[in-house]
Formats: C-alpha cells, structure tokens, sequence
C-alpha cells in the first residue's frame, strides 16, 4: 500500500483558511451579542403601559389587589402590620404622594428586597443591595439594581396619576437585560425576566411593589415583593 506524501502548500492553504475562518466566526458573534446587549442609549422599558405585554399590565393593575390580600391574609396568622406595611397600602389606594421629581436624587445607595407571604414566612428580607437611579436619554427615570440579583427598570407615569414600573431582572451574564414583550424569559434561566408592578413614595423611601415575581417558584395569590429603596 502506498501513502501518499502531504501537499505542504495544501496544509498551509488548509491553516490560512482556519485562522481566517475562525476569527471571521468570532467577530460575527461578538456583534450578534452586541446588537443585543443593552448598552446605556437602549430603552429599558417602554414609556407607556400600553406598551407593555398583557400580563404585565394585568400585573400592574392586580398589584394593590395583592399587597391587601396578601397583609389580609398574614393578619389572620398574626402579623401586625408595621408603618412600612400601613404607608404601603395607604400609597395603593390612590392618596396623594409627594413628586417623584421632588424625591428622587441620582446616584447609588443601598435597597433592600423583602418578600411578603413567601412559604411559611410572613415576611422575609431576601436580600440587600445596592441600587442606581439614573435619568434616560429621554429624562425617564431608570433604577436599577447593581448588585447581586440585577433589574433594570422604568418608571412609567399612569394615567389615574399613579406611577407603574417595567423592566427586566437578569444575572450579569445574562444578555437580556431590558424589557421585551416578545421574549418575555430569558434564555438561560427562566426565573428572570419581564417584570412591572407598582412605584409609591413613602417615609422618604421609593418603593416598587409587585404580585408577581419570577425567582418565586408558585403562582400565589398571597403573595407580593417589596423592593425599597432609601431617598439617599
């Protein structure tokens, strides 16, 4: 049996093509990852609730129904509801609340995530973090959370003079990092995703309050998440 000798100007022209093709291959995926990406000009939310996917409106709208039934419902196994807990529903109903412009100062500070009605547990903190609040491109007011759990959210005004939030929560590997109606989970971790619920001011703390919320496994009726977030 012969064995034919290699071509050496064939395994060179073979090694050129990888190294070009290779390369080529990365560069068409860095700038699939980059039209992706959300970078500082990218809209985190849209401006209206229209906007937003059904089920994020019907959570928007079913929020203040959750906090009650929820404080309603932890009240019967014996948890009094504290100032936090009274302001929030106070803040619910619809009573006048200070101007978001007048309250909210730009920059970091710590916020603390609490859920309310999780198993067992009348109320929980679940962690505490360091959140941004920043002004859009288009002066819209953007928080997010930049430590452990991220969100990016929006603040969006509604029409009953309340104000809505929507946006995203995603681990900093995550490449969707900003609403999308149409991909509403994101690709590698289905506990993150679109979220909206509700934003009051109340005892100098901005507080974003939601019925529904990803990292919580079961859909529960009595339950609600609570993120609050210090004036400074």
């Amino acid at each position: 049996m012969t064995i034919a000798a290699t071509d050496p100007q064939r395994c060179r022209q073979r090694a050129t093509s990888r190294k070009t093709r290779y390369p080529a291959r990365l560069l068409a995926l860095f700038i699939l990852l980059l039209s992706i990406s959300p970078s500082v000009a990218q809209q985190i939310a849209p401006g209206s609730i229209d906007e937003l996917a059904e089920t994020d409106r019907e959570v928007i709208n079913d929020t203040p129904f959750a906090v009650r039934r929820t404080l309603a419902e932890l009240v019967t196994q014996g948890f009094q509801p504290g100032n936090l807990e009274r302001a929030l529903m106070g803040r619910l109903a619809g009573n006048e609340q200070p101007s978001f412009s007048n309250f909210l100062v730009l920059g970091q500070r710590r916020c603390t995530v609490w859920w309310y009605g999780a198993g067992s547990t009348a109320k929980q903190r679940v962690a505490s973090d360091r959140c941004a609040i920043e002004y859009g491109k288009s002066g819209e007011t953007i928080i997010r959370n930049v430590t452990g759990d991220r969100f990016n959210i929006r603040l969006i005004p509604m029409e009953d003079g309340g104000v809505a939030y929507a946006g995203r929560s995603f681990l900093p590997s995550h490449f969707e990092q900003a609403y999308d109606a149409d991909n509403p989970v994101n690709m590698f971790d289905e506990g993150y995703g679109n979220i909206a619920g509700r934003a009051v001011i109340s005892d100098r703390s901005l507080l974003l309050v939601t019925g529904a919320e990803r990292s919580h496994a079961e859909e529960d009726e009595t339950f609600f998440q609570l993120v609050e977030v210090p004036d400074r």
